[in-house]
C-alpha cells in the first residue's frame, strides 16, 4: 500500500479511532470501579504516613473510594507514635483525617518540616467541628440561643454519645421559674428536648394510688410535701387534667418553684399520668400527647 495522503488520513483516523475507543474503556471502567463507593478525602499528618483500613494501604494526602462498611484504620510513619482506630465509612463520610505524634528526636524535626501538612489538618478539623455544630442546632433550633447566664441562673447544653442535646438549667429554687419562662420565651417548641434541672425534684417519690377527685388524688400522692405547696391553675382536656403547684413566700409575696402537673381520667378515676416537672417533654414522660405536653407547659 503507497503512502498516499489518503493512506496517511486514514492511519490517522484509525489511530485517532483507537484512542478514544480507549479512553472510553478507561474510564467505563474507571467508573464502574467506584460504583456503590464513597469519596472520602484521607488526610493523616504528616502526609508521607502510610495509612491502612483493615490492612489494605490507602492513599495518604488524596481522594479515595471506598465501600461502606466498618474498618481498622492504622496510620504509621517511622519516628512517629502508630495511630489507631475504628471508623465507619457512610455516604456522610467526607474526610479521614488526624494527626501522628513524634516519637523521637527524629520526629520532630520531620514534623517541623512538614508543618504545612499539619496545618491543614487541624484547618480541616476546625472546619468539620463548626460544621457538624451548625448540623446540630439546625437540627435543634433551640441550642442556637445559648448559652444563657446571669446571676440568677444558668441554661447551657451538652451533647449526648448519639450528637443529640442535653438541656441544663442551673438555678436556684426561687429562680428556676424566671428560667422556664425564659426558655420557653424563646419561640421554640421545648417538648422534645431533654431537659435536666440541677434544683431536686420534690414530687418524684409519690404514693402509688387514684382517686375520683384530681385534688384529692394529688394531696394523697404527695402526703409529705403538698402542704408547702398551693394549686394554682388547672384545666381539663378530655381525659387528662393539667394543673400547677407552686409555694408562696407571704414575706415577700412571690410564688416559686412551680410544678406541673398531668392527670388521666380511665372510667373516672384520676391516676397521675406523669411525675410533676417544672416543664414536660417527650424525654420525661411517656404515653401523654405531645399537645397535652404543650399546654401543661403554657399553664
Amino acid at each position: 500500500m503507497k503512502n498516499t495522503p489518503r493512506s496517511k488520513i486514514t492511519l490517522l483516523a484509525v489511530g485517532f479511532g483507537t484512542i478514544v475507543v480507549l479512553v472510553i474503556i478507561i474510564a467505563l471502567f474507571s467508573y464502574m470501579s467506584r460504583v456503590g463507593k464513597i469519596a472520602v478525602t484521607v488526610k493523616y499528618a504528616p502526609f508521607s504516613a502510610t495509612v491502612t483500613l483493615n490492612g489494605e494501604k490507602i492513599k495518604n494526602d488524596a481522594v479515595n473510594y471506598l465501600t461502606p462498611g466498618t474498618y481498622k484504620l492504622v496510620a504509621t510513619h517511622e519516628h512517629f507514635s502508630a495511630h489507631t482506630e475504628s471508623i465507619t465509612i457512610s455516604e456522610d463520610t467526607e474526610y479521614l483525617i488526624g494527626r501522628l505524634n513524634p516519637s523521637d528526636a527524629t520526629g520532630e524535626e520531620i514534623a517541623s518540616n512538614r508543618l504545612n501538612d499539619f496545618l491543614a489538618v487541624e484547618g480541616i478539623s476546625g472546619e468539620l467541628i463548626s460544621s457538624a455544630g451548625k448540623k446540630t442546632k439546625d437540627a435543634y433550633p433551640l441550642l442556637w440561643h445559648l448559652p444563657i447566664n446571669n446571676a440568677f441562673y444558668s441554661i447551657s447544653f451538652s451533647y449526648k454519645p448519639d450528637g443529640s442535646p442535653t438541656i441544663i438549667i442551673k438555678s436556684e429554687p426561687k429562680t428556676t421559674d424566671i428560667a422556664t419562662r425564659k426558655l420557653l420565651s424563646l419561640g421554640e417548641d421545648i417538648t422534645t428536648y431533654d431537659i435536666t434541672f440541677t434544683t431536686p425534684n420534690p414530687f418524684s417519690s409519690p404514693v402509688s394510688t387514684t382517686d375520683t377527685n384530681p385534688f384529692n388524688l394529688i394531696k394523697s400522692s404527695y402526703p409529705n410535701e403538698i402542704e408547702k405547696y398551693q394549686f394554682g391553675e388547672n384545666q381539663i382536656i378530655g381525659n387528662y387534667y393539667l394543673a400547677t403547684l407552686y409555694i408562696h413566700d407571704y414575706a415577700t409575696n412571690d410564688r416559686y418553684a412551680h410544678y406541673r402537673i398531668i392527670l388521666e381520667k380511665t372510667s373516672n378515676i384520676w391516676r397521675l399520668a406523669a411525675t410533676p416537672q417544672p416543664l414536660f417533654t417527650t424525654h420525661n414522660t411517656t404515653n401523654i400527647p405531645v399537645d397535652i405536653l404543650k399546654q401543661a407547659n403554657q399553664l
